[in-house]
């Protein structure tokens, strides 16, 4: 939001017209960051007949060989979930652990800390 203007002034101001080049140029930025996207993804539909194709009439693999390919192809995001909450649970972990030292040492995030043992009324 510009500073000094509401919201309502905004909203009131007439659009911009954006000429045409402009328009394919964001268009085919997108399309291809998205062509991207689903390229590398693991899990992507775009790739999966043709690699399916190649491992059984190409290498001649077996149904349980290309599943068991897909399977190991997938496994890096099914374990990315549980990386992910390792790290989140990490993460409180030495957040708990933060406020802890705080509230041990009298820092400004805790209140009162081991002043309160140093008083005697621990």
């Amino acid at each position: 939001m510009i500073v000094g203007s509401s919201s309502r002034d905004i909203l009131t101001q007439p659009m911009v017209r954006v000429s045409a080049s402009s328009n394919r140029q964001i268009f085919l930025y997108f399309t291809s960051l998205t062509l991207i996207v689903y390229l590398v993804a693991p899990e992507n539909p775009l790739l999966d007949i043709p690699v399916s194709y190649m491992l059984k009439n190409r290498s001649h693999a077996t149904a349980a060989q290309v599943s068991i390919f897909r399977l190991l192809i997938v496994l890096p995001m099914y374990l990315a979930f549980v990386f992910g909450l390792a790290r989140a649970a990490s993460d409180r972990a030495s957040l708990a652990a933060e406020f802890l030292w705080q509230g041990m040492t009298g820092g400004p995030y805790a209140s009162g800390g081991l002043q309160r043992f140093e008083n005697g009324a621990g």
